[in-house]
Order: structure tokens, then C-alpha cells, then sequence
């Protein structure tokens, strides 16, 4: 049955390509002779189904990417920051091979950030407050790792009252 599948496996390569996914399925097998006669030789039969399914990965990458962003709700504020496309993975979930159909389960990782229009981020919250207060301010929200507030001139201490002289940066 190994052998079998390998050279049905190398007849789809050299008429196909190499597919990404292959599905084997043993339909049948077994032998014409009865268990236990004695006999030199004897047929084994196999009955095989090769599915050979072929892919663009990187189409498939970007896919991915597509869906997770816009899996975040206009109402979280979040945007995609980066995937780790080392995390792709995937495998066949169904097909039907009479529809040349195949459904395929991907997973990626992924990480978001805030978007710059978030609510947390609005100018207007830090007019004019000190920097200890902004930085205060924005530590309470999970979304961030660390905070700096950089004011100018040097010799400030406050944030501007006027939200067109504030400049937000998220990295």
C-alpha cells in the first residue's frame, strides 16, 4: 500500500507539480487467495484515491493576512502591526473532488495595536496635562507595554492646549 501511494504520489508530481496538500484514501485491498492456503504466490489488490491539491502559498499568505484585519470590529480600534509568516499552517479540512473543491483551515499569528483614531488616543484627553499625567494616563490600558512622553522645548512640562501642536507615535 506504501509503495503504491508513493508511485501514484510521483505520477501526480511529474504531471502536476508538487501538490502542497495529498489525501490518500484506501478504498479497498486485500489479497485473491484464502487466509491460510499454502500457496507460492499470491495478488494483492489495492484501490487508491490520490488527491493532489495545489496552491499559491504566498496568495495564501495574503489571505490570511486580508481576514485577520479585517477580522478586528471598527469598534475595537485595532489595527494589524505584523504576522509571523513562519506560523503559517494549514491543512485540508474537507474537499470534493467531483467540484475540484478543497477547503483548507489556516492558522497565522498575528499582532494588532491600537489604531491612531482610537478614543484612547484622542488629543483632546491630554491638553494640557503634565507628563506624569499622560503617562499615568495611558499605562492604564492593556494595549500598551511601555510609555514615553516626550515634550518640546525640553523645558516644558505640560502638554500644548492647542491639539494641531500634539503628535502621537505608537511603536
Amino acid at each position: 500500500e506504501e509503495e503504491l501511494s508513493k508511485q501514484t504520489m510521483e505520477a501526480l508530481e511529474k504531471e502536476f507539480g508538487k501538490p502542497t496538500l495529498t489525501v490518500t484514501e484506501i478504498k479497498s485491498s486485500g489479497t485473491d487467495t484464502k487466509m491460510g492456503a499454502g500457496v507460492a504466490t499470491f495478488n494483492y489488490l489495492v484501490k487508491l484515491t490520490v488527491v493532489g491539491i495545489i496552491f499559491d502559498q504566498a496568495r495564501l499568505l495574503d489571505l490570511a493576512k486580508k481576514s485577520f484585519e479585517s477580522s478586528f470590529a471598527p469598534e475595537a480600534f485595532r489595527q494589524l502591526a505584523g504576522v509571523k509568516e513562519s506560523t503559517l499552517t494549514y491543512f485540508l479540512e474537507d474537499y470534493d473532488a467531483k467540484k475540484n473543491l478543497a477547503q483548507i483551515k489556516v492558522f497565522l499569528e498575528g499582532e494588532s495595536i491600537l489604531a491612531p483614531n482610537s478614543p484612547i488616543l484622542a488629543k483632546e484627553k491630554m491638553l494640557g496635562l503634565r507628563q506624569g499625567a499622560v503617562e499615568n494616563y495611558l499605562k492604564k490600558f492593556d494595549d500598551f507595554t511601555s510609555v514615553s512622553v516626550r515634550l518640546y522645548p525640553f523645558w516644558a512640562r505640560s502638554l500644548p492646549k492647542d491639539p494641531s501642536q500634539i503628535s502621537v507615535e505608537l511603536k
